[in-house]
């Protein structure tokens, strides 16, 4: 028998294998719809892309995933799709605002009369505030009053919201707060001087929304605070966020800090005086799991 012979029946089969290969190959390859329970397929799809090569076809619509894929990559995706399609969680988001303000005044005035004869120099003071030394000599008479006051204030405003794994969260709370006004409008005919009330409306609040990977919580945040000072009649003051932060569920993580330092001299014939003032802005956030 010629070896020509012997190669033939070879030759074949393998012929054959090479025909029949390609339609196994695509006997694997079929098309799986997977329904979702509790996650949308914009939630799941980023972390089952990396499972699947060119030759796979992998989307979402309508709470279902399609894969077309051979037997091993739909397994794989199937598994995926088990471990991340799990019940929604309820999240309690607080934010804590600290202000803590302080302003000082301190200072010195000379006011009174002083005659020698017929002639007299006169130095009123229309100050009420801290504490009078008076002096008299004759007909002239001295007073020295001398102040010192310190005043403190303390706002905290405490915030929360609760919202669903996934979703954005906002809340805010105020109110519309009188503020009176005196107003001088010079004119043809003089001055002319009215008083009313304007309304200025004060609100605080925050928005927020969480992202959950165990017990890391990622966190976009902006939180916004108004409140009339307690150290200047009529002014309004306002602090806002915007931040991106991640820590622990359950813990308070701070989220930002201003300070403001004032220093004013006020310098005058016969009046001195200096006044201080600090104010301090302090921002926590904490997100825990409603059970």
């Amino acid at each position: 028998m010629s070896i020509t012979a012997l190669f033939r029946p070879l030759c074949r089969r393998l012929l054959l294998l090479c025909l029949l290969w390609p339609l196994a190959a695509a006997a694997q390859i079929k098309l799986d719809i997977i329904p979702l329970k509790h996650r949308t397929p914009d939630q799941v799809l980023p972390a089952l892309r990396p499972l699947v090569g060119d030759e796979a076809a992998l989307s979402g619509a309508n709470n279902r995933i399609f894969i077309r894929a051979d037997a091993a990559t739909r397994a794989a995706v199937k598994q995926a799709i088990d471990a991340l399609d799990t019940p929604l969680r309820s999240l309690m988001i607080s934010v804590r605002q600290d202000n803590d303000d302080s302003i000082g005044r301190n200072g010195v005035a000379v006011s009174g009369d002083i005659r020698a004869g017929n002639a007299g120099v006169r130095a009123p003071d229309g100050g009420r505030e801290g504490a009078v030394i008076e002096g008299r000599s004759g007909d002239s008479r001295v007073q020295t009053r001398v102040w010192s006051t310190r005043g403190d204030a303390a706002d905290r405003l405490s915030q929360r919201v609760q919202v669903v794994e996934g979703g954005a969260a906002f809340i805010q709370a105020g109110s519309s707060t009188p503020i009176p006004f005196t107003q001088m409008v010079v004119g043809p005919r003089g001055a002319v001087v009215s008083q009313g009330t304007q309304y200025r409306d004060i609100s605080s609040g925050f928005y927020a929304v969480p992202r959950v990977n165990g017990d890391q919580v990622t966190l976009d945040i902006s939180p916004q605070k108004e409140s009339l000072s307690d150290t200047q009649y009529g002014e309004v003051r306002s602090a806002r966020l915007v931040s991106t932060l991640r820590g622990r569920l359950g813990e308070w993580m701070e989220l930002g800090s201003s300070g403001h330092d004032e220093q004013v001299s006020e310098r005058g014939v016969t009046r001195y005086g200096t006044r201080d003032a600090q104010s301090q802005r302090r921002v926590w956030v904490k997100v825990d799991v409603v059970q």
